[in-house]
Parts: C-alpha cells; structure tokens; sequence
C-alpha cells in the first residue's frame, strides 16, 4: 500500500506569493487601474490599505462571508436552482 499525501488544508483559497486569492486580485485590480489612469503613485497608496481592509474584513465576518455577499448582490449565482442573487423571494 503506498502512502497518500493528505492537505492540511483542504478549503484554503490558493495563495500567490503572500496574499490570498481574492487579495491578490484587489491587489491586482487597483494596479491595473493605476496603469491605466496614469497614476502608478495610487497604487502605492491604495494596494496596502484596501488589502489591509480586505483582510480585516474577512477576519471578523464568518467563513465565505465574501462569497454570500456575491452572491446577495448577484455578482455570482451559488447553484443551478438559485442562479440569480437578486432575486428575493422563491416561490415555486
């Protein structure tokens, strides 16, 4: 029988270099936006804070807090039956 390797953590988001996922993105976004408007000082700036804010934010909410308020804005749908976010009541 040969040894399997199990993850310590199975529901952890991938990680690039030190930030999370989702961090990463922000990070990436307020960049891409820096570049895009001229302002490359912005970045400086506003990546550390809105990260910082992103992670404080996720440390005081509950686990996948970030992807119920996806899905309640209707940015994301969570499964076949529920697809729209947006829509309040479900009455079938």
């Amino acid at each position: 029988m040969n040894q399997v390797e199990i993850p310590r953590f199975v529901d952890s988001q991938l990680q690039f270099f030190w930030w999370e996922m989702d961090e990463f993105l922000v990070a990436a976004s307020v960049l891409g936006l820096s570049i895009i408007m001229h302002l490359v000082w912005l970045a400086f700036l506003g990546i550390p804070s809105l990260v910082k804010l992103l992670k404080m934010f996720k440390n005081s909410s509950l686990p996948g807090g970030l992807l119920h308020i996806a899905y309640w804005t209707g940015v994301s749908g969570m499964n076949r039956l529920f697809d729209d976010g947006l829509i309040r009541g479900f009455y079938k």
